[in-house]
């Protein structure tokens, strides 16, 4: 929200919801303005018209796993895969 009130101060809220799902849908719906995820834009087709602004949204990002639980293969596969994944993504 504080991205969106940096970017489009004036801009009237809509719709405030706690699903990324649930805003985009009704955003196309009734072709109002919001701030997706690039995935989003590079994944649905609906939006391939849409306009990108140079305003990034950061927050922090947790990967809590329990300790008994890190060094399981399997666990331990899937913590270094999303590290990988989020890694590369980060600027």
């Amino acid at each position: 929200m504080q991205a969106i009130r940096t970017a489009r101060r004036d801009a009237p809220v809509a719709l405030r919801a706690n699903r990324l799902d649930i805003l985009t849908e009704a955003a196309i719906a009734i072709g109002a303005e919001m701030m997706v995820p690039d995935i989003f834009l590079e994944t649905d087709p609906r939006l391939a018209g849409a306009t990108r602004f140079d305003v990034r949204a950061e927050r922090e990002l947790w990967l809590l796993v329990h300790p008994e639980r890190r060094h399981v293969p399997a666990v331990a596969a899937v913590v270094d895969w999303i590290a990988d994944v989020i890694g590369t993504a980060m600027p």
